[in-house]
């Protein structure tokens, strides 16, 4: 019986021995996106720094938005020019690392790109750095924030009206400009994407809020009471949360005002107070029986 015993832990053991963790099988620009969705930034630009000298253009792609956003490195936005035109420069059979993710890891940010791909947004974002005076974000274009479909022909019109959709945003039309902060936002809080543009979501929700949508308000009260450190908001800001949520409490929103009673009632990111509590209290019953 004791025999037995020996056999299986040595099995077990040697068992063990040979299984590395997964995370060490992935190649060096995976391992950078691994530590870039985590908030690890300087770490992330060392491994994609790594793989863009082996020829990886997903490591360019996101090195170059590290430098354009100030992640892990100064801001640099000659370097990031310097990173999209090196895509451009790509041969058209270079693989993605979609091909080389190993089995059993679970990339949370869909992946599913071409070289093509990569080479159109490097396009888009090189004309936006070309303006980038202006102070606005590079901006999205990217399929993923067109919409669901099955096939490429499907994608394809999908990414065409995102485009105009995007266009319309930029040129200051506020329905446009809600329907692009949602599609980053979604994708944001789903995924902690990288590549989401925090920037021009953050531009947008603040304009709109400032012009009194309160949708607009509850969802600047979202991002930062729940932090995303993937687009550079860092872990959740109490300060800046409370402020957004009273603003869409005071303008009526149900969620922001049952958010408003527990902050108080539970003392989370303020003192305490049972007063203040129970005039938030007060008013969802009001509410109720309107």
């Amino acid at each position: 019986m004791e025999q037995t015993n020996n056999n299986q832990k040595e099995a077990v053991s040697e068992k063990t021995k040979n299984t590395k963790p997964v995370i060490q099988k992935l190649s060096p620009f995976l391992k950078g996106f691994h530590c870039h969705i985590k908030g690890k930034f300087d770490e992330a630009v060392m491994r994609y720094k790594e793989a863009a000298i082996q020829g990886s253009v997903d490591a360019l792609y996101y090195l170059a938005l590290c430098y354009y956003e100030g992640k892990g490195v100064e801001r640099d936005l000659a370097e990031s020019v310097r990173c999209f035109e090196a895509i451009l420069e790509c041969d058209d059979t270079t693989k993605v690392e979609a091909d080389l993710i190993p089995k059993g890891y679970r990339v949370r940010v869909p992946m599913q790109r071409c070289i093509g791909d990569y080479k159109e947004e490097a396009k888009l974002r090189l004309e936006k750095l070309a303006d980038i005076d202006s102070g606005k974000g590079i901006g999205i274009l990217d399929y993923r924030y067109a919409g669901d479909y099955m096939s490429a022909e499907e994608g394809e019109e999908d990414k065409k009206k995102y485009k105009r959709l995007w266009m319309r945003a930029e040129k200051g039309d506020l329905k446009a400009q809600k329907k692009v902060a949602d599609k980053i936002l979604f994708i944001i809080s789903w995924w902690n994407d990288p590549d989401a543009d925090g920037e021009t979501m953050l531009r947008y929700y603040k304009s709109l809020a400032e012009q009194g949508n309160k949708d607009a308000m509850f969802s600047l009260f979202s991002i930062y009471h729940h932090g995303y450190s993937a687009v550079g908001l860092g872990n959740r800001d109490d300060k800046e949360s409370l402020k957004w949520c009273e603003m869409a409490a005071e303008n009526g929103v149900p969620h922001a005002q049952k958010w408003m009673y527990k902050f108080y009632s539970e003392g989370i990111g303020v003192e305490k107070d049972e007063e203040v509590a129970n005039m938030w209290k007060q008013r969802m019953e009001e509410r109720k029986h309107k």
